[in-house]
């Protein structure tokens, strides 16, 4: 009797065993994370969850968002600043318990130079839900403050309330609504005349919830402010009065005048008789998928040398440099970020020295250094073309050019120096010889 009693408790120990096993490997509850870039001084941002030795964070580009999907459990979250030079500790750190009962949105807004996580959290709405749920927050930091409404389309604000009057930082916490369709409007706080914002009509859902993040543009584009639209398909949205602009260089190889006309408009053309070789400022356009472009002689709209169409796009900005043979030119465009961002400097390099058919490398050598031919190249590109920005550790250099498949000097050294914040224009074109290219600064001048 006493063994078989010593056999029965160890089989219940053992069913009790598997079953404390089991319970230990049940999968925990998750909860989904929204993670915003709302930090226009900084280039990019990473971000990481936790700190593993020698993983990566995941870059955010200004106003990029992205999703994760969490255990929900504690966690320590790590804020980096893009660097040039080295992969640094991290910059900034928060800890926040998640719940699996709600879904956050981790809003990385930009106060006196540095990132501070905003959190905003929110229950889940069951799939029956028949409401929807929107919040908002203001990261305009150099902005005043900011009245914000959310009307059902076509109602207008004419004698509403606003959801809310926000400061920087300030929120409209997640709330419940009827779905259906919604126009945002973001007016000067106690000002409602003095509209900074007016949104395309937006469905919002049943069961969704949508959180506003209010951007400033800091020079990005023509406009002040944009909104991200936070949910699992991020959207940036632009005001319906939202305008586009453009600029031109002239780099057409014999050096002459050129009028630049937009949409057919050549008495006067918006861009009258436009130098060789430097940049206009930038003129307000029409937005269309087909703009045209058309470019002539001074004076003379009945010579098309040129006859196209661009994108143009709302709040957005482009640089359209026109080169080639006389009678016979072509383009390249670029969409600009003028931006001005910590700890790097800025650099668009345009070629448009047609006579070195192989490419130029832009390179930038420490000075005086003795052999220049061995230092890498920032930028090649073949003419016609223009690169975007690229980004460059602030210092002082020897600038050249080199011939990319024989690696000859065609300019320079040229001692420049770039500072952190700068914005910095190259445009390379045909030098007074065959052996030699010319080079002309736009923007800053380094």
């Amino acid at each position: 009797m006493q063994a078989r009693h010593l056999q029965l408790s160890v089989v219940l120990l053992a069913v009790l065993g598997l079953t404390a096993c089991s319970q230990g490997r049940q999968t925990l509850e998750k909860t989904r994370v929204h993670v915003v870039n709302a930090a226009p001084g900084f280039a990019a941002l990473g971000f990481q969850r936790e700190h593993p030795p020698g993983a990566q964070p995941d870059s955010l580009v200004f106003k990029g968002a992205t999703t994760y999907d969490y255990d929900a459990d504690t966690y320590d979250f790590y804020v980096y600043q893009r660097s040039l030079t080295t992969q640094t500790l991290p910059s900034w750190h928060f800890e926040r318990t998640l719940d699996a009962k709600k879904n956050y949105a981790f809003v990385l807004a930009e106060s006196s130079g540095a990132v501070t996580p905003q959190v905003i959290e929110y229950a889940v709405k069951g799939t029956g839900a028949t409401d929807t749920q929107f919040g908002v927050i203001n990261t305009a930091e150099k902005l005043p403050a900011m009245d914000v409404y959310l009307e059902k389309t076509g109602v207008g604000i004419a004698g509403a309330a606003p959801k809310g009057s926000l400061p920087f930082l300030g929120q409209v916490p997640p709330t419940s609504i009827e779905a259906g369709a919604y126009d945002v409007t973001v007016t000067a706080a106690g000002n409602p005349a003095n509209v900074l914002f007016t949104s395309t009509t937006l469905n919002l859902a049943a069961g969704a919830t949508n959180i506003f993040v209010i951007t400033t543009e800091n020079g990005l584009g023509t406009e002040q402010l944009s909104m991200v639209m936070v949910q699992d398909n991020p959207v940036v949205l632009y005001s319906t009065n939202a305008t586009s602009a453009v600029r031109i260089i002239n780099a057409v190889d014999d050096g002459q005048p050129r009028d630049v006309a937009i949409d057919h408009q050549y008495s006067p053309p918006q861009f009258p008789a436009v130098p060789f070789g430097s940049a206009t400022a930038y003129v307000t356009t029409p937005i269309s998928a087909a703009l045209p472009i058309t470019v002539t002689p001074p004076g003379n709209p009945g010579v098309l040398e040129l006859d196209t169409n661009v994108l143009t796009q709302a709040g957005q900005v482009n640089t359209i440099v026109v080169g080639g043979a006389t009678g016979a030119l072509t383009y390249q465009i670029s969409l600009d970020d003028n931006r001005r961002v910590y700890n790097e400097a800025k650099v668009q390099f345009v070629n448009a020295a047609s006579q070195f058919t192989t490419g130029t490398d832009l390179v930038l050598a420490p000075p005086h250094t003795a052999d220049q031919t061995t230092i890498g190249a920032v930028g090649t590109s073949a003419s016609l073309s223009m690169s975007g920005n690229l980004a460059i550790v602030p210092g002082t250099y020897d600038l050249l050019l080199r011939e990319t498949t024989t690696n000859t000097v065609r300019a320079g050294p040229i001692p420049v120096t770039f500072t952190a914040g700068g914005l910095y224009g190259i445009l390379v074109t045909n030098g007074p010889d065959t052996a030699t290219a010319s080079v002309v600064f736009f923007d800053d001048q380094p």
